[in-house]
Protein backbone atom coordinates (compact mmCIF):
# COMPACT_ATOMS: atom_id res chain seq x y z
CA UNK A 1 0.00 0.00 0.00
CA UNK A 2 1.27 3.49 -0.89
CA UNK A 3 0.66 6.38 1.47
CA UNK A 4 0.79 10.12 1.13
CA UNK A 5 -1.22 13.33 1.20
CA UNK A 6 -2.10 15.68 -1.61
CA UNK A 7 -4.74 18.02 -3.04
CA UNK A 8 -6.68 17.24 -6.17
CA UNK A 9 -8.84 19.70 -8.10
CA UNK A 10 -11.62 17.96 -9.99
CA UNK A 11 -14.97 18.48 -11.72
CA UNK A 12 -17.86 16.44 -10.25
CA UNK A 13 -20.31 15.40 -12.94
CA UNK A 14 -23.95 14.58 -12.08
CA UNK A 15 -24.16 10.93 -11.08
CA UNK A 16 -25.28 8.67 -13.92
CA UNK A 17 -27.65 5.79 -13.29
CA UNK A 18 -28.13 2.61 -15.27
CA UNK A 19 -31.77 2.57 -14.17
CA UNK A 20 -31.82 -0.99 -12.84
CA UNK A 21 -28.77 -2.45 -14.52
CA UNK A 22 -29.19 -1.49 -18.19
CA UNK A 23 -27.28 1.10 -20.20
CA UNK A 24 -27.62 4.84 -19.67
CA UNK A 25 -30.28 6.90 -21.40
CA UNK A 26 -33.53 8.72 -20.85
CA UNK A 27 -36.05 6.13 -22.04
CA UNK A 28 -36.81 4.68 -18.59
CA UNK A 29 -36.91 7.86 -16.55
CA UNK A 30 -33.23 7.81 -15.57
CA UNK A 31 -30.80 10.71 -15.99
CA UNK A 32 -29.14 11.33 -19.34
CA UNK A 33 -26.39 8.98 -20.44
CA UNK A 34 -22.74 9.98 -20.07
CA UNK A 35 -21.04 12.29 -22.49
CA UNK A 36 -17.44 12.03 -23.54
CA UNK A 37 -15.05 13.59 -21.00
CA UNK A 38 -13.11 16.69 -22.08
CA UNK A 39 -9.85 16.10 -23.90
CA UNK A 40 -7.05 15.17 -21.52
CA UNK A 41 -9.49 14.12 -18.78
CA UNK A 42 -10.60 10.74 -17.44
CA UNK A 43 -14.06 9.73 -16.30
CA UNK A 44 -14.10 7.47 -13.21
CA UNK A 45 -17.34 5.57 -12.58
CA UNK A 46 -18.11 3.68 -9.39
CA UNK A 47 -20.99 1.22 -9.01
CA UNK A 48 -21.80 -0.02 -5.50
CA UNK A 49 -23.75 -3.21 -4.81
CA UNK A 50 -24.29 -5.26 -1.68
CA UNK A 51 -23.58 -8.99 -1.42
CA UNK A 52 -27.05 -9.75 -2.82
CA UNK A 53 -26.55 -7.61 -5.93
CA UNK A 54 -28.73 -4.66 -4.86
CA UNK A 55 -27.53 -1.06 -5.38
CA UNK A 56 -26.15 0.71 -2.31
CA UNK A 57 -27.18 4.39 -2.27
CA UNK A 58 -25.44 6.93 -0.05
CA UNK A 59 -22.17 5.02 0.15
CA UNK A 60 -19.10 7.15 0.83
CA UNK A 61 -16.41 6.61 -1.80
CA UNK A 62 -12.71 7.23 -1.50
CA UNK A 63 -10.77 7.00 -4.75
CA UNK A 64 -7.06 6.39 -4.37
CA UNK A 65 -4.84 7.90 -7.06
CA UNK A 66 -1.10 7.68 -7.43
CA UNK A 67 0.43 11.10 -7.93
CA UNK A 68 4.18 11.03 -8.14
CA UNK A 69 5.41 9.51 -4.91
CA UNK A 70 2.22 10.07 -2.91
CA UNK A 71 -1.49 9.32 -2.87
CA UNK A 72 -4.33 11.71 -3.56
CA UNK A 73 -7.72 10.90 -2.07
CA UNK A 74 -10.97 11.98 -3.70
CA UNK A 75 -14.25 11.62 -1.78
CA UNK A 76 -17.66 11.04 -3.38
CA UNK A 77 -21.09 9.59 -2.51
CA UNK A 78 -23.22 7.16 -4.54
CA UNK A 79 -26.62 8.30 -5.77
CA UNK A 80 -29.98 6.57 -5.35
CA UNK A 81 -28.91 3.98 -7.93
CA UNK A 82 -25.63 3.18 -6.22
CA UNK A 83 -23.54 5.06 -8.79
CA UNK A 84 -21.18 8.01 -8.89
CA UNK A 85 -18.95 9.58 -11.53
CA UNK A 86 -16.18 12.13 -11.54
CA UNK A 87 -14.10 13.65 -14.35
CA UNK A 88 -10.60 14.97 -13.84
CA UNK A 89 -7.00 14.94 -14.97
CA UNK A 90 -6.12 11.71 -13.19
CA UNK A 91 -2.82 9.90 -13.59
CA UNK A 92 -3.49 6.53 -11.94
CA UNK A 93 -6.71 5.86 -10.02
CA UNK A 94 -5.95 2.39 -8.70
CA UNK A 95 -8.59 1.70 -6.02
CA UNK A 96 -12.08 2.58 -4.83
CA UNK A 97 -12.93 2.13 -1.15
CA UNK A 98 -16.58 2.38 -0.07
CA UNK A 99 -18.33 2.55 3.28
CA UNK A 100 -22.01 2.63 4.22
CA UNK A 101 -23.94 1.77 7.36
CA UNK A 102 -22.42 -1.52 8.60
CA UNK A 103 -21.00 -2.16 5.11
CA UNK A 104 -17.54 -1.95 3.59
CA UNK A 105 -16.06 -2.72 0.20
CA UNK A 106 -12.87 -2.09 -1.74
CA UNK A 107 -11.71 -2.89 -5.25
CA UNK A 108 -8.21 -2.75 -6.67
CA UNK A 109 -9.35 -4.00 -10.08
CA UNK A 110 -10.54 -1.11 -12.27
CA UNK A 111 -11.79 -1.78 -15.79
CA UNK A 112 -10.77 0.54 -18.60
CA UNK A 113 -13.37 0.32 -21.40
CA UNK A 114 -11.65 3.24 -23.15
CA UNK A 115 -8.46 5.26 -22.71
CA UNK A 116 -10.39 8.06 -21.03
CA UNK A 117 -12.66 5.89 -18.84
CA UNK A 118 -12.16 3.85 -15.66
CA UNK A 119 -14.87 1.81 -13.97
CA UNK A 120 -15.03 0.19 -10.53
CA UNK A 121 -17.67 -2.38 -9.56
CA UNK A 122 -17.51 -2.67 -5.78
CA UNK A 123 -19.35 -5.19 -3.64
CA UNK A 124 -19.98 -4.02 -0.08
CA UNK A 125 -20.02 -6.71 2.60
CA UNK A 126 -21.29 -6.59 6.18
CA UNK A 127 -18.68 -4.96 8.40
CA UNK A 128 -18.29 -4.88 12.17
CA UNK A 129 -15.74 -5.02 14.93
CA UNK A 130 -13.49 -7.99 15.57
CA UNK A 131 -15.10 -11.16 16.91
CA UNK A 132 -13.11 -13.59 19.11
CA UNK A 133 -13.44 -17.35 19.11
CA UNK A 134 -11.90 -20.31 20.90
CA UNK A 135 -11.86 -23.99 20.00
CA UNK A 136 -10.12 -27.33 20.43
CA UNK A 137 -9.80 -26.74 24.17
CA UNK A 138 -8.02 -29.68 25.80
CA UNK A 139 -6.72 -30.09 29.34
CA UNK A 140 -3.10 -31.17 28.93
CA UNK A 141 -1.74 -31.28 32.47
CA UNK A 142 -1.91 -30.24 36.08
CA UNK A 143 -0.50 -30.89 39.53
CA UNK A 144 -1.35 -33.59 42.04
CA UNK A 145 -2.55 -31.04 44.59
CA UNK A 146 -4.95 -29.47 42.09
CA UNK A 147 -3.34 -26.04 42.29
CA UNK A 148 -2.06 -25.98 38.71
CA UNK A 149 -3.86 -26.59 35.40
CA UNK A 150 -2.58 -26.49 31.84
CA UNK A 151 -4.76 -26.49 28.76
CA UNK A 152 -4.35 -25.89 25.03
CA UNK A 153 -6.70 -23.93 22.81
CA UNK A 154 -7.05 -22.58 19.29
CA UNK A 155 -7.90 -18.88 19.03
CA UNK A 156 -9.74 -17.14 16.20
CA UNK A 157 -10.00 -13.45 15.42
CA UNK A 158 -12.67 -12.77 12.81
CA UNK A 159 -11.99 -9.64 10.77
CA UNK A 160 -14.51 -6.87 10.41
CA UNK A 161 -15.26 -7.38 6.71
CA UNK A 162 -15.11 -10.06 4.04
CA UNK A 163 -14.26 -7.53 1.33
CA UNK A 164 -11.55 -8.06 -1.22
CA UNK A 165 -8.24 -6.93 0.16
CA UNK A 166 -9.28 -7.30 3.81
CA UNK A 167 -7.00 -10.20 4.67
CA UNK A 168 -7.78 -12.02 7.90
CA UNK A 169 -4.14 -12.75 8.49
CA UNK A 170 -3.36 -9.04 8.50
CA UNK A 171 -4.84 -8.96 12.00
CA UNK A 172 -1.65 -10.16 13.64
CA UNK A 173 -2.07 -11.68 17.08
CA UNK A 174 1.00 -10.30 18.77
CA UNK A 175 0.57 -11.77 22.26
CA UNK A 176 -1.92 -13.75 24.32
CA UNK A 177 -2.26 -13.25 28.06
CA UNK A 178 -4.56 -14.47 30.82
CA UNK A 179 -6.53 -12.07 32.98
CA UNK A 180 -6.28 -12.93 36.70
CA UNK A 181 -9.50 -14.10 38.31
CA UNK A 182 -10.36 -13.23 41.92
CA UNK A 183 -13.94 -14.50 42.34
CA UNK A 184 -16.49 -16.69 40.57
CA UNK A 185 -13.59 -18.46 38.84
CA UNK A 186 -13.93 -22.16 39.60
CA UNK A 187 -17.15 -24.10 40.15
CA UNK A 188 -17.05 -27.36 42.07
CA UNK A 189 -18.84 -28.61 45.18
CA UNK A 190 -21.58 -26.34 46.51
CA UNK A 191 -20.15 -22.96 47.45
CA UNK A 192 -16.67 -23.75 46.16
CA UNK A 193 -14.57 -21.09 44.44
CA UNK A 194 -10.86 -20.40 43.94
CA UNK A 195 -8.87 -17.48 42.59
CA UNK A 196 -6.08 -17.98 40.08
CA UNK A 197 -3.34 -16.29 38.07
CA UNK A 198 -2.48 -17.33 34.52
CA UNK A 199 0.33 -17.29 32.00
CA UNK A 200 0.92 -18.30 28.39
CA UNK A 201 3.43 -21.09 27.89
CA UNK A 202 3.36 -21.37 24.09
CA UNK A 203 1.89 -19.43 21.20
CA UNK A 204 2.09 -20.60 17.58
CA UNK A 205 0.54 -19.22 14.41
CA UNK A 206 -1.31 -21.97 12.52
CA UNK A 207 -1.37 -21.63 8.76
CA UNK A 208 -4.69 -22.44 7.08
CA UNK A 209 -5.17 -26.16 6.46
CA UNK A 210 -8.04 -26.46 3.96
CA UNK A 211 -10.12 -29.61 4.17
CA UNK A 212 -10.22 -31.56 0.90
CA UNK A 213 -13.98 -32.20 1.11
CA UNK A 214 -16.74 -29.64 0.40
CA UNK A 215 -19.04 -28.63 3.23
CA UNK A 216 -22.47 -29.78 4.32
CA UNK A 217 -23.24 -26.95 6.72
CA UNK A 218 -26.37 -27.17 8.89
CA UNK A 219 -27.32 -23.71 10.16
CA UNK A 220 -29.34 -23.53 13.41
CA UNK A 221 -30.92 -20.22 14.50
CA UNK A 222 -32.26 -19.34 17.94
CA UNK A 223 -35.92 -18.25 17.71
CA UNK A 224 -36.65 -18.09 21.44
CA UNK A 225 -38.02 -14.89 22.91
CA UNK A 226 -34.58 -13.88 24.16
CA UNK A 227 -33.62 -12.90 20.60
CA UNK A 228 -35.94 -9.90 20.98
CA UNK A 229 -33.41 -8.57 23.48
CA UNK A 230 -30.15 -9.68 21.91
CA UNK A 231 -31.13 -9.23 18.24
CA UNK A 232 -33.99 -6.69 17.98
CA UNK A 233 -33.08 -5.80 14.39
CA UNK A 234 -32.99 -9.45 13.20
CA UNK A 235 -29.35 -9.28 12.22
CA UNK A 236 -29.17 -13.07 12.53
CA UNK A 237 -31.54 -13.30 9.57
CA UNK A 238 -29.35 -11.00 7.48
CA UNK A 239 -26.45 -13.21 8.54
CA UNK A 240 -28.28 -16.36 7.46
CA UNK A 241 -28.93 -14.84 4.03
CA UNK A 242 -25.37 -13.58 3.71
CA UNK A 243 -23.95 -17.00 4.57
CA UNK A 244 -25.63 -18.43 1.48
CA UNK A 245 -23.58 -16.07 -0.72
CA UNK A 246 -20.27 -17.20 0.82
CA UNK A 247 -20.50 -20.95 0.18
CA UNK A 248 -18.29 -22.68 -2.35
CA UNK A 249 -19.65 -24.19 -5.57
CA UNK A 250 -19.65 -27.72 -4.16
CA UNK A 251 -20.85 -26.83 -0.65
CA UNK A 252 -24.38 -27.60 0.51
CA UNK A 253 -26.44 -26.12 3.33
CA UNK A 254 -29.44 -26.98 5.49
CA UNK A 255 -31.53 -24.58 7.58
CA UNK A 256 -33.14 -25.08 10.97
CA UNK A 257 -34.42 -22.98 13.88
CA UNK A 258 -35.10 -23.84 17.50
CA UNK A 259 -37.52 -22.78 20.23
CA UNK A 260 -39.97 -24.44 22.63
CA UNK A 261 -42.93 -23.46 24.78
CA UNK A 262 -41.71 -21.79 27.96
CA UNK A 263 -43.19 -23.65 30.93
CA UNK A 264 -41.99 -20.97 33.33
CA UNK A 265 -43.66 -17.99 31.66
CA UNK A 266 -46.37 -19.77 29.72
CA UNK A 267 -45.19 -18.17 26.49
CA UNK A 268 -45.62 -20.38 23.44
CA UNK A 269 -43.04 -20.92 20.75
CA UNK A 270 -43.97 -19.73 17.27
CA UNK A 271 -42.12 -22.38 15.27
CA UNK A 272 -44.22 -25.19 13.80
CA UNK A 273 -42.09 -27.95 15.39
CA UNK A 274 -40.31 -28.17 18.75
CA UNK A 275 -37.54 -28.14 19.83
CA UNK A 276 -36.23 -27.70 16.30
CA UNK A 277 -37.86 -27.03 12.94
CA UNK A 278 -36.06 -28.14 9.79
CA UNK A 279 -36.78 -26.37 6.52
CA UNK A 280 -38.53 -26.80 4.23
CA UNK A 281 -40.89 -28.46 6.69
CA UNK A 282 -42.35 -30.85 4.10
CA UNK A 283 -38.98 -32.13 2.84
CA UNK A 284 -35.94 -30.91 4.81
CA UNK A 285 -32.49 -31.62 3.49
CA UNK A 286 -29.25 -30.17 2.20
CA UNK A 287 -29.18 -28.10 -0.97
CA UNK A 288 -26.50 -26.42 -3.11
CA UNK A 289 -28.93 -23.52 -3.65
CA UNK A 290 -28.86 -21.70 -0.33
CA UNK A 291 -30.62 -18.67 -1.82
CA UNK A 292 -33.75 -20.79 -2.06
CA UNK A 293 -33.98 -20.39 1.74
CA UNK A 294 -34.34 -16.60 1.52
CA UNK A 295 -38.17 -16.57 1.83
CA UNK A 296 -38.05 -18.94 4.82
CA UNK A 297 -35.33 -16.89 6.49
CA UNK A 298 -37.38 -13.73 6.04
CA UNK A 299 -40.44 -15.42 7.56
CA UNK A 300 -38.54 -16.07 10.80
CA UNK A 301 -38.81 -12.36 11.64
CA UNK A 302 -42.37 -13.07 12.86
CA UNK A 303 -41.69 -16.47 14.42
CA UNK A 304 -39.85 -15.73 17.66
CA UNK A 305 -41.17 -16.75 21.06
CA UNK A 306 -40.79 -19.27 23.85
CA UNK A 307 -37.59 -20.63 25.35
CA UNK A 308 -34.28 -21.61 23.71
CA UNK A 309 -33.59 -25.36 24.10
CA UNK A 310 -30.13 -25.34 22.56
CA UNK A 311 -28.95 -28.77 23.74
CA UNK A 312 -32.06 -30.62 22.57
CA UNK A 313 -31.97 -28.84 19.22
CA UNK A 314 -28.29 -29.64 18.69
CA UNK A 315 -28.90 -33.31 19.46
CA UNK A 316 -31.51 -33.52 16.69
CA UNK A 317 -29.47 -31.54 14.21
CA UNK A 318 -26.29 -33.57 14.74
CA UNK A 319 -28.24 -36.75 13.92
CA UNK A 320 -29.91 -35.08 10.94
CA UNK A 321 -26.58 -33.87 9.57
CA UNK A 322 -24.95 -37.25 10.01
CA UNK A 323 -27.68 -39.00 8.00
CA UNK A 324 -28.68 -36.33 5.46
CA UNK A 325 -25.34 -34.77 4.46
CA UNK A 326 -24.42 -35.67 0.87
CA UNK A 327 -21.74 -38.37 0.60
CA UNK A 328 -18.33 -36.75 0.32
CA UNK A 329 -19.37 -33.50 2.01
CA UNK A 330 -18.06 -32.62 5.46
CA UNK A 331 -21.03 -32.24 7.83
CA UNK A 332 -20.86 -29.42 10.39
CA UNK A 333 -23.49 -27.78 12.61
CA UNK A 334 -23.27 -23.99 13.10
CA UNK A 335 -25.62 -22.64 15.78
CA UNK A 336 -26.49 -19.13 16.90
CA UNK A 337 -27.51 -19.10 20.57
CA UNK A 338 -28.87 -16.04 22.32
CA UNK A 339 -28.36 -15.20 25.98
CA UNK A 340 -30.97 -17.64 27.33
CA UNK A 341 -29.91 -21.29 26.98
CA UNK A 342 -32.91 -22.69 28.79
CA UNK A 343 -32.86 -26.48 28.63
CA UNK A 344 -30.38 -27.23 31.39
CA UNK A 345 -30.82 -25.93 34.91
CA UNK A 346 -28.22 -26.95 37.47
CA UNK A 347 -24.50 -27.10 36.63
CA UNK A 348 -24.68 -30.88 36.88
CA UNK A 349 -27.57 -31.01 34.38
CA UNK A 350 -25.71 -28.74 31.97
CA UNK A 351 -22.55 -30.79 32.21
CA UNK A 352 -24.46 -34.01 31.56
CA UNK A 353 -26.13 -32.46 28.50
CA UNK A 354 -22.83 -31.12 27.16
CA UNK A 355 -21.01 -34.41 27.75
CA UNK A 356 -23.74 -36.27 25.89
CA UNK A 357 -23.57 -33.86 22.97
CA UNK A 358 -19.78 -34.05 22.85
CA UNK A 359 -19.94 -37.84 22.64
CA UNK A 360 -22.68 -37.67 20.00
CA UNK A 361 -20.75 -35.13 17.92
CA UNK A 362 -17.57 -37.21 18.06
CA UNK A 363 -19.29 -40.49 17.21
CA UNK A 364 -21.14 -38.93 14.26
CA UNK A 365 -18.03 -37.00 13.13
CA UNK A 366 -20.15 -33.83 12.97
CA UNK A 367 -18.32 -30.85 14.53
CA UNK A 368 -20.36 -28.18 16.31
CA UNK A 369 -19.61 -24.44 16.16
CA UNK A 370 -21.64 -22.16 18.44
CA UNK A 371 -21.92 -18.38 18.18
CA UNK A 372 -23.01 -17.03 21.55
CA UNK A 373 -24.83 -13.70 21.29
CA UNK A 374 -24.84 -12.06 24.70
CA UNK A 375 -25.74 -8.47 23.83
CA UNK A 376 -23.57 -5.39 24.40
CA UNK A 377 -24.25 -5.06 28.14
CA UNK A 378 -24.51 -8.74 29.14
CA UNK A 379 -21.87 -11.17 30.35
CA UNK A 380 -20.98 -14.02 28.01
CA UNK A 381 -22.46 -17.29 29.28
CA UNK A 382 -19.12 -19.02 29.73
CA UNK A 383 -20.50 -21.89 31.82
CA UNK A 384 -23.22 -22.96 29.39
CA UNK A 385 -21.48 -22.17 26.10
CA UNK A 386 -17.76 -22.39 26.89
CA UNK A 387 -17.63 -26.22 27.04
CA UNK A 388 -18.69 -26.44 23.37
CA UNK A 389 -15.10 -25.43 22.61
CA UNK A 390 -14.04 -28.79 24.09
CA UNK A 391 -15.88 -30.68 21.33
CA UNK A 392 -13.68 -32.37 18.76
CA UNK A 393 -13.01 -29.70 16.09
CA UNK A 394 -15.62 -27.52 17.81
CA UNK A 395 -15.46 -23.82 18.61
CA UNK A 396 -17.34 -21.04 20.37
CA UNK A 397 -17.47 -17.46 19.11
CA UNK A 398 -18.39 -14.65 21.47
CA UNK A 399 -20.63 -11.96 19.97
CA UNK A 400 -21.51 -8.85 21.98
CA UNK A 401 -23.29 -6.94 19.21
CA UNK A 402 -25.74 -8.48 16.74
CA UNK A 403 -24.06 -6.47 13.97
CA UNK A 404 -21.12 -8.86 14.29
CA UNK A 405 -23.23 -11.88 13.34
CA UNK A 406 -23.38 -11.24 9.54
CA UNK A 407 -19.61 -10.77 9.43
CA UNK A 408 -19.02 -13.93 11.46
CA UNK A 409 -21.40 -16.01 9.35
CA UNK A 410 -19.77 -14.68 6.21
CA UNK A 411 -16.47 -16.10 7.46
CA UNK A 412 -17.95 -19.37 8.70
CA UNK A 413 -17.34 -21.41 5.52
CA UNK A 414 -13.66 -20.48 5.71
CA UNK A 415 -13.51 -21.27 9.43
CA UNK A 416 -15.11 -24.72 9.29
CA UNK A 417 -13.23 -25.62 6.10
CA UNK A 418 -9.85 -24.86 7.69
CA UNK A 419 -9.08 -21.88 5.47
CA UNK A 420 -8.93 -19.40 8.35
CA UNK A 421 -5.62 -18.60 10.04
CA UNK A 422 -5.54 -19.26 13.78
CA UNK A 423 -3.22 -19.23 16.78
CA UNK A 424 -2.64 -22.20 19.08
CA UNK A 425 -1.79 -21.43 22.70
CA UNK A 426 -0.94 -23.37 25.82
CA UNK A 427 -2.14 -21.78 29.05
CA UNK A 428 -1.12 -22.40 32.66
CA UNK A 429 -3.39 -21.47 35.57
CA UNK A 430 -2.12 -21.46 39.15
CA UNK A 431 -4.21 -21.13 42.31
CA UNK A 432 -3.32 -20.87 46.02
CA UNK A 433 -6.27 -23.16 46.81
CA UNK A 434 -5.60 -26.88 47.04
CA UNK A 435 -8.00 -28.78 44.80
CA UNK A 436 -8.93 -25.74 42.74
CA UNK A 437 -8.46 -27.68 39.52
CA UNK A 438 -9.64 -31.06 40.71
CA UNK A 439 -11.39 -33.35 38.23
CA UNK A 440 -15.06 -32.48 37.90
CA UNK A 441 -14.60 -28.76 38.52
CA UNK A 442 -15.33 -26.09 35.94
CA UNK A 443 -13.03 -23.16 35.23
CA UNK A 444 -14.07 -19.90 33.61
CA UNK A 445 -11.92 -16.95 32.68
CA UNK A 446 -10.72 -14.60 29.97
CA UNK A 447 -7.76 -14.68 27.65
CA UNK A 448 -6.62 -11.32 26.29
CA UNK A 449 -5.20 -10.95 22.80
CA UNK A 450 -3.03 -8.06 21.69
CA UNK A 451 -3.90 -7.23 18.09
CA UNK A 452 -1.23 -5.62 15.91
CA UNK A 453 -2.59 -4.51 12.54
CA UNK A 454 -0.48 -1.37 12.90
CA UNK A 455 0.48 -0.16 16.36
CA UNK A 456 -0.34 -3.03 18.76
CA UNK A 457 -2.83 -1.04 20.83
CA UNK A 458 -6.02 -3.09 20.39
CA UNK A 459 -6.95 -5.59 23.11
CA UNK A 460 -9.52 -8.31 22.45
CA UNK A 461 -10.99 -10.41 25.25
CA UNK A 462 -11.64 -14.12 24.59
CA UNK A 463 -13.85 -15.72 27.27
CA UNK A 464 -13.45 -19.42 28.03
CA UNK A 465 -15.17 -22.05 30.14
CA UNK A 466 -13.94 -25.62 30.47
CA UNK A 467 -14.76 -28.78 32.37
CA UNK A 468 -11.83 -30.53 34.03
CA UNK A 469 -11.94 -34.23 33.12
Amino acid sequence: MRYGVGILVFILIGAVSCGGGGGGGTGSGGPPGPVDPPAGSTRVTVVARDAFGSPVPGASITLLESKGTGILELNMVTDAHGRAEVVGGFEDVYAAMLTATDLFGISYEPRQPADDQIEFDVTLHPSSGLTPGIGRVTVTGGSADGRRLEFSARLYVVEGSASEGQDLEAWNIDAVGVLPCAADCVAGPAGFDAAYQGSTLNQDWVDPEPLPAPLALALLLDQGMSVALTDPMDRRLLAARYLQTRLGPDDQVALAAFAADDAGTGQAASLPEQPVTLFPTDNPGFTPDGRAYFPVIDSLATLSGGSSPLHAALAELIDFTATAAPPGNRGTVVALASSDVSDCGSPADCRAAQDALRAQSGAADVPVVVAGLSGPSAQADRRRLGPFAQFENGAVFWVQDARQVPTLFGRMPEIVAGRHGTVDVTIRLESPVTGAFAPGNMVVGTLQVVICPWDCTELLDVPFGLHIP
